[in-house]
């Protein structure tokens, strides 16, 4: 009964446009109180976060990216990007889509990858005669990819709430993520063929200018994600790694920062680093009755009782992940739905690294889906469009990024054959 009011209320104060840790921290104080657990079980409850090693990753990945952002290092690493790829058929496209996933993964949120790839790679784009429809759409889409990639916040906090091993689900992620951006490149070059886009003539010294300008850049990618897929490191490993090669880099190498500019880097940092984990602090409550209440156990025996294959219930939760995709943020959802829904798919035979991926694609929909869908209100502030025309543009690299969901989901070896292959499971 307390998690059905409960439950309701939490719907009404969303809707009603409250922040979700209030939401949340409303609606778990209410419970405690009227299940006469008392408030002190939520300052428990709070303070059990601090034994969750893995959330250090998170500061120190949104430190990273700041760094890297307001520094030299993400400019100097599309720059070799282009320089390489540029000269190839549908070319300038993979410089788009290979910018926009390192700039997701290493800021966590596909946002800042739309503002930072967007002003430097759409004017490219229309210039080679990709044309602004399409350049709009690619640039929207494309800037959704990074959250399964090194070292995305997102993924970590799946890990966390989910209590899934962070670093099979980045191993996890690879090939879904090589199978998107490859669709995505395969579609280009179609539409480039279509246009007959110009591209950049071969230059062997420009990419080797270019390779030794970005150098250390180049090699921040590597280490962190190299160090996680060969599990060399753990990912607060390679999170620590990552922050202090940035802080270096952007220092001592490139001198595009200053010792000064650090505590206004990190209050920067900081004040992400703490709307997140409010938010995770009062999930954990919230949690915690769910679990207390046996809601996870009572949703699990009524899918098992309900779903008599896995093929239906997958299709089910894809139906309602995409939907909550449209009118929830990707954290909001992880919070709340991951605890409900992974045990249920672990009863049905799931694997939970297979499940924690197909749920991250298909958040990473939700970014292209209104009414909620934060890239195409993104793109329509950082390119000057209307929503409805950026989703217009979004919607054929939506298709292929549905169809990539249903392989995905069908065919659990995408997901899990590196993982095998890597002995994370």
């Amino acid at each position: 009964m307390i998690v059905a009011v409960a439950s309701v209320l939490f719907v009404v104060l969303i809707l009603a446009g409250v922040p979700l840790f209030v939401s949340i921290g409303s609606v778990t104080a209410l419970c405690l109180v009227f299940g006469d657990y008392g408030l002190a079980m939520a300052a428990q409850q709070i303070f059990s976060i601090s034994d969750r090693t893995a959330l250090l990753a998170v500061p120190l990945f949104i430190l990273t990216s700041t760094m890297m952002a307001k520094g030299e290092g993400a400019r100097r690493l599309v720059d070799f990007i282009h320089a390489l790829v540029g000269w190839l058929p549908g070319g300038t496209t993979l410089t788009a889509v290979a910018a926009c996933l390192i700039f997701a993964a290493l800021a966590g949120l596909s946002p800042a990858a739309i503002i930072a790839v967007g002003s430097m790679m759409y004017p490219a784009l229309v210039t080679a005669g990709y044309g602004e429809r399409f350049s709009l759409g690619l640039l929207t889409s494309a800037g959704s990819l990074g959250i399964l990639v090194p070292p995305s916040i997102v993924v970590v906090v799946f890990g966390v709430v989910g209590e899934v091993n962070i670093e099979a689900l980045f191993i996890a992620g690879a090939l879904p993520i090589a199978l998107i951006a490859s669709l995505f490149i395969a579609y280009s070059f179609w539409v480039g063929v279509k246009k007959g886009v110009w591209r950049d003539r071969f230059d062997a010294s420009a990419i080797v200018k270019k390779f030794v300008a970005g150098f250390w850049a180049i090699m921040l990618p590597v280490i962190v994600g190299g160090g996680i897929y060969t599990g060399l490191v753990t990912v607060t490993q390679a999170a620590a790694i990552g922050a202090v090669y940035a802080f270096v880099m952007e220092i001592l190498f490139y001198r595009s920062l200053k010792i000064k500019d650090i505590p206004a880097l990190s209050r920067q940092a900081g004040v992400m680093i703490g709307a997140l984990l409010i938010i995770i602090a009062v999930t954990f409550g919230f949690n915690w009755i769910l679990t207390v209440e046996g809601a996870p156990d009572a949703l699990t025996s009524w899918i098992v009782e309900n779903f008599h294959s896995r093929a239906a219930f997958l299709l089910a939760v894809n139906i309602l992940l995409l939907f909550l995709g449209c009118v929830m943020d990707i954290l909001s959802a992880v919070f709340i739905t991951a605890p409900l829904l992974l045990p249920a798919a672990v009863a049905m035979g799931i694997d939970p690294v297979h499940f924690g991926v197909i749920f991250i694609v298909n958040f990473e929909i939700g970014y292209l889906t209104p009414p909620v869908g934060i890239n195409l209100f993104t793109s329509g502030a950082a390119f000057r469009k209307p929503v409805s025309e950026v989703a217009r543009a979004s919607f054929p690299f939506l298709v292929i990024m549905l169809f990539a969901l249903a392989l995905i989901t069908y065919w659990p070896p995408l997901s899990l054959w590196l993982v095998r292959l890597s002995g994370n499971m």
